[in-house]
């Protein structure tokens, strides 16, 4: 693959700076993911978002509502739904997140299953359709608050049809 290709895209924000460093964070991880996109799952390891800490972190934090209740609409550690743990779990990381999976859908930058890491969300249903999420702890498991009379549990992922999205 040629050298440019792996080059993030310049955008007039990156030339005016001439320094990537610049470029606020959520900006820089945007480009970064925009860039490995049209590189090519070659390039995997150069791609890598410098964030992953926040991933693990995410995990760490969703772990300590393993049990809370399903409460339709919940976005509190009393209970919740699968979008109020994930919007609750980043919030606690001063990550914003909108209330719906659906949103959250919308809102996150959607990668390949293939570079899924600790503290992806993982989006099921369809684009437009989008009817649950849960963030992913690894080993192809995700935590989540699935079904009312449920609770925040570990649960394998049990179809290869999910959307992968990973917060800003």
């Amino acid at each position: 693959m040629p050298e440019h290709a792996l080059r993030s895209p310049e955008t007039p924000e990156i030339r005016k700076h001439r320094r990537f460093h610049h470029v606020p964070a959520f900006r820089r991880s945007r480009l970064m993911i925009a860039g490995c996109a049209v590189a090519g799952a070659a390039t995997l390891g150069a791609c890598s978002p410098a964030n992953i800490g926040t991933g693990n972190q995410a995990v760490n934090i969703a772990h300590a509502y393993l049990g809370t209740p399903y409460v339709y609409g919940g976005a509190r550690p009393g209970g919740f739904d699968c979008s109020g743990l994930t919007q609750y779990v980043y919030a606690q990381l001063h990550k914003y997140l909108p209330r719906s999976a659906e949103q959250q859908y919308e809102w996150v930058q959607k990668i390949p299953q293939s570079w899924v890491q600790k503290g992806d969300l993982i989006f099921f249903g369809s684009p437009g359709s989008i009817g649950h999420v849960g963030i992913y702890v690894g080993s192809g498991v995700i935590e989540h608050s699935p079904t009312p009379g449920q609770v925040v549990q570990y649960t394998r992922i049990w179809t290869n049809q999910y959307y992968v999205g990973r917060v800003a």
